[in-house]
Parts: structure tokens; C-alpha cells; sequence
């Protein structure tokens, strides 16, 4: 049998208290957790317009795609714009619809427009009536098809995600982030400025003769309609299809009363198309930054500027070989001007 047991060991000991952190030792650990995160958000930002801008440079393709697609099954790249402007309405038993009384430039369909069967938006391609001009309102010929619904329509393959001021738009236009390139903007022998993507020839613009004397200066998606226009065919591309620029990215900083995003479903002037010019001002987002500094051209020209968010002071461009390219605002002012039109014969 064994011995009894010893009162003293019997006895319940006092447990040591456990040590915890003192308020110093607390501070040091958060202090080292908020230098740790300092160090880390930058790569972690960096990380993610990594991915957005990569997704802008997908959409650039698809885009791309689109177009090629359409001028494979067409025969003829899409329309910058269908234009009927005031000469058209001097001339209005040659218009194909009726544009009496409308306020707007009386504008048909655009580029974006018409390559929406090959982007998968077949149905909202079909709500677009051709048969109406692009700003009708409602449902005026009672097809059932309504263009102000198509104008209206957020379609994500036209957002680029880095480009805020189109994400956070809350107009009622549709809002996107790549505008066509419609051509140079030059001025004439005349004085006269010439731009490809205005409805207006004659009085203070260039007429009809001056129009066809600068065809040299157009891109692949200038307007329509005019005299003396019709769509591009892959025969009139001569400069080459890896030297000719199609869609750019477009971007507002320091947005002002003024500003606005691109439309992309919208026909009218410069709303889904943007111009070229050697004056780096037009390769910028800030457009007030433009129309304070512009001097080699009228302030309007800063309406047709291409630009984006991404770092690096420059943007992404597609080409017309379905090619995209990311190209510095430092680029030579000739070359830009020379990438931007189809038929320049320039020797880039």
C-alpha cells in the first residue's frame, strides 16, 4: 500500500499571470503593420491598373476584330459617321430621311454602330433604326425600333475600367472610352480649317473642291455623306495596315463644366471620333489645359483630342491589322499626324 500523499503537495499552487503587451510593445506592432501596408499598397495599386489596363488593351482587339470581321463580310469598313449637314438640306430630295425642322446635324449611323453584330450585341444592332436619323426621339415611323434606346445603352466593351470619368458618368447618353480616328486637322491655302469630322463645307469652311484637294488627309473613319465620300474599302488604306491608326483611347482629367465623355453610340461631330494634329496639345486628357494653351488651331480642335489614364503619359492604340500599341504624347508630331490618315503616301 502505498504511503499517503504529502499535504504539501496537495496544495494548489498560484499560477504565474501571463505577460501581455504593454501600450509601448502595442504601438511598435501597429506601427510596423502601417509601414508594411504603405509598402505593399503601392505594388498591390500598381497590380491592378496592371490588370485594368491590360483589359483596355483586350477590348482594343476586340474592337479590332469587329471591324475586320465587318470589312470582310462587307466588303467596305464601317462609316466614321453618316453626315447630312446643310448641304444635304439644300439638297433634300437626295436625303434618305427626312431631316425638315430637326435641330441637330441630322446624323445617320456611326462606326460603333454598325460593328455591333460582331461584338455579340446583335439585338441592340437590330433596335437601330437606319431609317431615322440618329437623334430621333421615341419610335417616329412606329417600327419599334428606337434609336434614343441604342444611344442610351451602356455597353461595357466600350469602357475602358481605368478611364473613371466614363465609369462614373451618370448621363443619360451612353458613355465609352475609344474614339475612332477620323483624320488631320489642316488648314487650307485658303485659310479655311478643315476637319473630318464636321458636316459643315462652304462659307467659313472649306467647299466642296477644297474637300476632295485634302483627301490625303483622312483616316479610315471620316464622315460619310459629304460629297464626294463613301465609305473606306481596304483598297484605299495605301499607307499600310500596321501604320494606320483605328481607335484610340480618349480621357478627361480635370473635368470642367464642359466636359463630358464620349458617346459612343452618338454620330454627331466629334462625340465617338477624334482628328490628328502635330500640336501635342491634341494628344493630352486635360481639356482645359488644351483650350488655354491651344494657338496653332482653334479651340475647338481640343474637343477631337485623343488621351488616357494609364501611367506612362500616353495611350493605347489599335491599328488597322488588329495590332495595338501603346504610344507616349512625346511621339514626333509628324509621325502622329502620319499614323492617323489612310492614304498620305507619307514614307512612315
Amino acid at each position: 500500500m502505498l504511503g499517503a500523499v504529502p499535504f504539501a503537495f496537495l496544495v494548489c499552487r498560484p499560477k504565474r499571470p501571463r505577460r501581455g503587451f504593454t501600450l509601448v510593445e502595442l504601438l511598435v506592432v501597429i506601427a510596423i503593420i502601417g509601414i508594411l501596408v504603405a509598402l505593399l499598397l503601392p505594388a498591390v495599386q500598381a497590380a491592378r491598373e496592371a490588370a485594368r489596363r491590360a483589359q483596355c488593351v483586350n477590348q482594343l482587339k476586340q474592337l479590332g476584330l469587329a471591324i475586320i470581321n465587318h470589312e470582310a463580310a462587307q466588303q467596305e469598313y464601317p462609316p466614321g459617321s453618316v453626315v447630312y449637314g446643310p448641304w444635304w438640306r439644300r439638297n433634300q430630295e437626295l436625303m434618305p430621311f427626312d431631316c425638315t425642322g430637326s435641330t441637330d446635324d441630322c446624323t445617320g449611323e456611326n462606326w460603333a454602330i454598325e460593328i455591333l453584330p460582331y461584338l455579340e450585341e446583335q439585338a441592340l444592332y437590330d433596335m437601330y433604326d437606319h431609317d431615322e436619323r440618329n437623334f430621333a426621339l421615341g419610335d417616329p415611323d412606329g417600327d419599334g425600333q428606337i434609336n434614343q434606346k441604342v444611344r442610351d445603352t451602356r455597353l461595357e466593351a466600350m469602357l475602358c475600367p481605368s478611364d473613371a470619368f466614363a465609369q462614373e458618368w451618370g448621363g443619360a447618353l451612353g458613355p465609352g472610352s475609344y474614339q475612332a480616328m477620323a483624320g488631320v486637322i489642316a488648314q487650307t491655302d485658303s485659310g479655311r480649317w478643315f476637319n473630318w469630322t464636321s458636316p459643315y463645307i462652304g462659307s467659313s469652311n472649306p467647299t466642296v473642291d477644297e474637300m476632295k484637294d485634302y483627301f490625303q488627309y483622312r483616316g479610315l473613319f471620316y464622315n460619310v455623306g459629304l460629297p464626294g465620300l463613301s465609305v473606306a474599302k481596304s483598297a484605299n488604306v495605301i499607307d499600310g495596315t500596321s501604320k494606320t491608326f483605328m481607335v484610340g483611347e480618349f480621357h478627361v482629367v480635370n473635368p470642367t463644366p464642359d466636359s463630358r465623355p464620349l458617346y459612343w453610340a452618338v454620330t454627331q461631330r466629334w462625340y465617338a471620333r477624334g482628328e490628328a494634329m502635330a500640336d501635342p496639345l491634341l494628344r493630352s486628357s486635360d481639356l482645359q489645359y488644351c483650350l488655354d494653351n491651344m494657338v496653332t488651331a482653334p479651340q475647338w480642335a481640343c474637343s477631337r483630342a485623343y488621351g488616357s489614364s494609364h501611367p506612362g503619359d500616353g495611350g493605347n492604340w489599335l491599328r488597322i491589322d488588329g495590332s495595338v500599341a501603346f504610344l507616349t504624347t512625346s511621339i514626333d508630331g509628324a509621325l502622329y499626324e502620319a499614323l492617323a490618315t489612310i492614304a498620305g503616301e507619307d514614307g512612315f
